[in-house]
């Protein structure tokens, strides 16, 4: 059985490492995902791209009638 450590953890999100296994877990609500590092590293790049893309779309989105 796995000895897992929390590597980092939100409100409703977390992920664990097993160092003997070097095996790592993505907790989304009830659900786990066993992933390989390099897969890990990969989603949390996509994640921090829809994170980026969003912020610059609804900046692109504020309301332009600021009259002084």
């Amino acid at each position: 059985m796995c000895s897992t450590e929390i590597v980092v953890k939100r409100e409703l999100c977390s992920v664990t490492v097993c160092w003997e296994c070097n095996a790592y877990a993505l907790h989304i609500g009830p659900m786990s995902f066993r992933l390989e590092e390099d897969i890990l590293a990969e989603v949390s790049e996509m994640f921090t791209d829809f994170s980026f893309n969003r912020k610059f779309i609804q900046s692109e989105n504020l309301p332009i009638s600021h009259k002084h």
